[in-house]
């Protein structure tokens, strides 16, 4: 295996990344996706052939977001002691051809396995046998002797696979044909699990995905999962992130426009508040949600609550509580109960003995007192976040695709308990073994396993969850998390995106997992604010991620559900057939549609129990069963388009839903609206002239309005040829766009939809500078008297007071920081120019989001010349906006200044920048890959190591070097070389230092800086190893009289 380095680039969290983070094509396709182990760093470089390269997260010392080192770069650096280079002759499939140890099959492996790789992992239903073909690889096994593996598929009706396989003698690959299945249904994409296992118990999987049947008849059989017309979706129209992701989920669940609500947040200095108070939460959310559910006709069908870029908490009067269960609780908030009260649990839920559906309609006692009246729950959480320390909205929507793709496919995989001696981890560990108990009665394999490095699943293939407790949990940990499953961490505040601290919730969704949660205040060991191990076995009998996480949660109030709250991977989905006019057809009068749905075989669902009829996601007719009709008068229909959904309803204690769908258009009074187009692009402010055509029939259009998520976006008065649409309004991407004309009889006749793409603007970047020509880090230049009441009229002209090179972004006036203290931080006038430039590679050119975390007073952020964050005489508190801002990056340089001014709004002065990039991972601003091109602040000389030096053999070995003249001291730390730990950080005056603890066996690195005044050195390093095994000292205790000896474990026992 790969090991990692301590000497070179290392991520926020110390872990090296030795991947070519997509842009070698053959990596990523052949190495990434079957999981293989390259043993004594083997690397693919030979002349005219692909490169792998040694990726840095946070570019390392070369100040360059995804900076990268070709094989011979990097041992060209003298770091390497290891690396070796191979040709593994890659085919076309870019599947090795060579076995680089012969004893042991392809890309040896120390520990015997099986690893399976499909190359082309999209294909549709039509393409039959040989539509694609996985191959696999057998490692770290005598390959002399033929054996034979087992074959299967997780879903027979999309993708069929021979049940055996067998490797001839010598033989390490082999490669099985994979045949598609069309079953002559409608459905979506469908992610299918294909499994091999060995006599010997090996096991690995793969996914295919199968595309949709073209055919859309006037007879299909759909195999959609429901409860998409049974969710209430809230988004923040002002948030381009919200709208983006809203419109990718409506298309992946059918989510009806009536269903979508826009609610714009409280904000604070123009951004959305973090926080909300008592009263905010009350007037924008209890009662506007209320009222909408029942003006729209929903609250005998809304059981699910979702939402996208609103505040994550609110404040009851003491802590804060999760915007999550302030929704669950909406009913009662609504009648009566204070926010401030205390009243947060949800035993009602809890104490379902059995996975059940939930409906807000259903009522629970009231666990509250003595009281005897009841409660109803709303399915509650947030979709994602896209904000600060969040996914970006790519990884969102990729997320929710694998989680729709994979509902009703029962993906085979594993539950992985990750114990620890952390009380994150001892609190639930009493849960485990009923848990345990039932998952074996449903032969659901679950590893518990200890003190596993990162705290979560190791390198695991079949990730189907996971209960961990760690605050800074590793992922993905070389693990593939299953779509659909559930994750999550017992730690303080994995729900709380204030502060850099601990693992957030949002790990886990960049992971693979379909949803995950985390708190918001500060839980402490309390088990009930957490979900139950038993949400496993929930999941399994069908039920959604929510309705399992609310039956598995006791006290749910600091909770905060994050990711798809529909996703249903075990539920069994019933098949519909609809027989009926076609897409699109015109019809008029009376109207029949013909029904019938079955259960798949096998299944907790053996019936269909109610088939109901929802027209423009508004429920209109049901009948008992599976088979019938229902006969529609369309004269009480507008005309225009109309979507007639069926749903049928299984007999499962989760009444599991699959639902066919139909757009048709109605036609009785000769009224009709189109736009003229059928696909547009923009750029991103633009407005478009969109043409129109529209016939009045028998009445008269007052207005024609284009409608994006049931949002009116562009409107035009009378019956216009013509409409202005400012994409400003819209999402980055594709956005369906509907029209509408509105008459004066009040009828709306909607159109067909159409699509208008928005691209962002795109900040070019400039050459990149030679790497000599850089130093790392951020010019920090002081003027004491620059502040003025407002940034805009502070001074940052002339010569600084003083000019110090930092190595992160970061200022706390209040601070002891090693790095940044400024004695005078908090001076009245202080205002501080921060300069520098950063690269952007090709690769990760894109998306990025610059947010001042928690920042107070007055502060500027300019990129490339161009303002694109700015505030003014901002307290600091919790309960404050952070600011955040998305701009769109290209490939090059690109240079940017920090303005902060202490305008005498507060003692001090609080700066914090952070950044995140395509690739989803937050990071501090900092010296990791910003630069200067001019050194202007006071170089001071690094000390020089003199001890200690190779092996020694002491637990406590004193580190000495040499003094710096004009040093007011040293920081001091050490480091583990194996795991990139920091053991232990210290400030001295002396030249020397004895750590406090003792160091156990292994490899370590000591690390050095001079500290004078408010600037440091670079660090200097020596590597030593610890080895006291020759030392090992038995401590005897003896009596007064020095006999009856005894060990001192021995003492102990008798003593405790």
């Amino acid at each position: 295996m790969i090991s990692n380095s301590t000497d070179f680039y290392h991520n926020e969290n110390g872990i090296f990344q030795w991947e070519t983070y997509g842009a070698d094509a053959n990596y990523q396709r052949a190495i990434t996706p079957a999981n293989l182990d390259f043993d004594n760093n083997v690397y693919h470089n030979t002349p005219a052939a692909p490169v792998f390269n040694i990726f840095s997260a946070n570019g390392g010392e070369f100040g360059n977001l995804g900076a990268n080192l070709t094989v011979p770069e990097w041992q060209n650096l003298g770091i390497d002691q290891h690396s070796t280079t191979a040709d593994p002759q890659l085919n076309a499939d870019y599947v090795p051809q060579a076995a680089f140890a012969v004893d042991k099959g392809w890309l040896s492996s120390d520990v015997p396995r099986l690893n399976l790789f499909v190359n082309d992992d999209l294909i549709t239903e039509t393409d039959g046998a040989g539509a694609t073909r996985v191959m696999i690889a057998r490692s770290g096994m005598d390959i002399s002797q033929p054996m034979t593996i087992h074959l299967s598929s997780g879903d027979e009706t999309e993708l069929s696979v021979p049940s055996t396989a067998t490797f001839g003698a010598g033989q390490s690959i082999i490669y099985v044909p994979l045949t598609a299945v069309d079953d002559n249904m409608v459905e979506p994409t469908r992610a299918v699990q294909i499994r091999a296992t060995t006599n010997t118990g090996l096991l690995s999987t793969e996914w295919v995905r199968v595309l949709q049947d073209s055919d859309t008849g006037s007879t299909s059989g759909d195999f959609i999962a429901g409860r998409g017309q049974d969710l209430l979706l809230i988004v923040n129209p002002n948030d381009e992130a919200s709208v983006r992701i809203a419109g990718a989920y409506q298309e992946l669940r059918h989510i009806p426009d009536n269903n979508i609500l826009f609610i714009e947040p409280p904000t604070y200095d123009g951004f959305t508040r973090l926080h909300a108070t008592a009263e905010e939460f009350w007037t924008d959310y209890v009662t506007t949600i209320h009222n909408a559910i029942h003006d729209r006709g929903l609250y005998d069908q809304i059981d699910f609550i979702a939402a996208l870029g609103q505040p994550q908490s609110f404040n009851d009067g003491g802590d804060y509580q999760s915007l999550s269960y302030g929704l669950m609780q909406l009913d009662q908030y609504f009648a009566g109960m204070s926010v401030a009260t205390g009243q947060t649990q949800s035993n009602g839920l809890t104490r379902i003995q059995q996975a059940n559906a939930l409906h807000h309609a259903d009522t629970y006692a009231n666990v509250f007192g003595s009281s005897t009246g009841t409660q109803q729950y709303y399915v509650s959480g947030l979709l994602g976040v896209s904000e600060q320390l969040g996914n970006t909205p790519d990884q969102i929507i990729e997320s929710l695709r694998r989680s729709v793709a994979a509902d009703g496919t029962k993906p085979v995989g594993t539950i992985y308990f990750e114990e620890s001696d952390d009380i994150r981890s001892n609190t639930r560990e009493f849960q485990w073994d009923a848990v345990q108990t039932d998952l074996n009665s449903a032969g659901i394999p679950f590893v518990e396993e200890s003190n596993v490095s990162g705290s979560t699943p190791l390198n695991r293939i079949d990730v189907r969850g996971a209960v961990v407790g760690d605050a800074e949990a590793r992922l993905p940990n070389g693990s593939t998390y299953l779509p659909g499953s559930w994750a999550d961490n017992l730690t303080s505040y994995g729900g709380n995106f204030t502060s850099l601290n601990q693992t957030k919730a949002t790990d886990f969704i960049a992971a693979g997992a379909a949803a995950s949660s985390g708190t918001v205040e500060e839980p402490y060991a309390i088990s009930s604010r957490f979900p139950a191990a038993q949400i496993f076995t929930r999941i399994d009998a069908g039920l959604t991620l929510g309705e399992a996480y609310y039956e598995s949660v006791g006290d749910p109030d600091i909770l905060q559900f994050i990711g798809d709250i529909l996703a249903q991977p075990y539920a069994d989905i019933p098949r519909v057939t609809f027989t009926g006019p076609d897409e699109l057809a015109v019809v008029s009068g009376n109207l029949t549609l013909q029904s019938s749905a079955s259960v798949p075989a096998g299944g907790r669902a053996t019936a269909i129990t109610t088939t109901e009829l929802y027209v423009d996601g508004r429920l209109m007719q049901s009948f008992d069963g599976g088979n019938g009709q229902f006969a529609i008068d369309t004269g009480g229909l507008s005309d225009g388009l109309h979507e007639f959904r069926v749903v049928a309803v299984a007999n499962n204690r989760a009444e599991s839903q699959g639902i066919a769908l139909r757009n048709l258009v109605v036609n009785n009074h000769g009224r009709s609206v189109s736009a003229n187009i059928q696909n547009v692009a923009g750029a991103d402010n633009v407005i478009l002239q969109i043409p129109l055509t529209a016939a009045s029939g028998d009445g008269t259009i007052s207005r024609i309005e284009l409608r994006h998520l049931g949002r009116v976006v562009a409107s035009v008065q009378g019956n216009a040829t013509t409409l202005g649409l400012n994409l400003s309004q819209l999402a980055y991407g594709e956005n369906s766009l509907v029209p509408v004309a509105v008459f004066s009889d009040g009828q709306e006749v909607r159109g067909p939809a159409f699509s208008v793409a928005r691209s962002p603007t795109v900040i070019p970047g400039t050459n990149l500078p030679a790497t000599a020509d850089r130093t790392p880090g951020i010019l920090a230049e002081y003027f004491i008297d620059g502040a003025a009441t407002s940034i805009a009229e502070s001074d940052f002209t002339g010569t600084p007071d003083l000019t110090v090179r930092h190595s992160v972004a970061q200022l706390f006036s209040y601070a002891v920081d090693d790095v940044n203290r400024f004695a005078t931080a908090d001076i009245d006038g202080l205002a501080i120019r921060l300069t520098g430039s950063f690269d952007v590679s090709a690769q990760n050119a894109g998306e990025y989001l610059w947010s001042s975390l928690g920042s107070s007073d007055s502060f500027r952020l300019i990129i490339d010349g161009v303002e694109q964050l700015s505030y003014d005489n901002r307290p600091y508190g919790p309960d404050r906006a952070n600011g955040s801002v998305t701009t769109f990056l290209g490939a090059g340089r690109h240079d940017f200044r920090i303005l902060l001014a202490n305008t005498g709004t507060e003692d001090g002065m609080k700066l914090e920048v952070i950044l995140r990039g395509p690739d989803g991972v937050t990071r501090p601003f900092s010296e990791d890959f910003v630069y200067t091109f001019t050194d202007n602040g006071t170089t001071i000389a690094a000390p020089t190591i003199t001890a200690p030096t190779g092996a020694v053999n002491v637990a406590r070995p004193q580190i000495s070097w040499t003094a710096v003249d004009s040093a007011d001291g040293y920081d001091v730390r050490i480091v583990n070389s194996e795991t990139s730990a920091v053991i232990s950080t210290s400030a001295v005056t002396s030249v020397s230092f004895i750590p406090e603890m003792n160091l156990a066996g292994g490899s370590y690195r000591a690390e050095v800086r001079t500290r004078a005044g408010n600037q440091t050195s670079a660090w200097a390093t020596t590597t030593f190893s610890v080895d006291v095994t020759a030392n090992d000292t038995r401590v005897v205790v003896f009596d007064e009289d020095f006999e009856d000896v005894q060990s001192l474990d021995d003492v102990f026992d008798e003593v405790f």
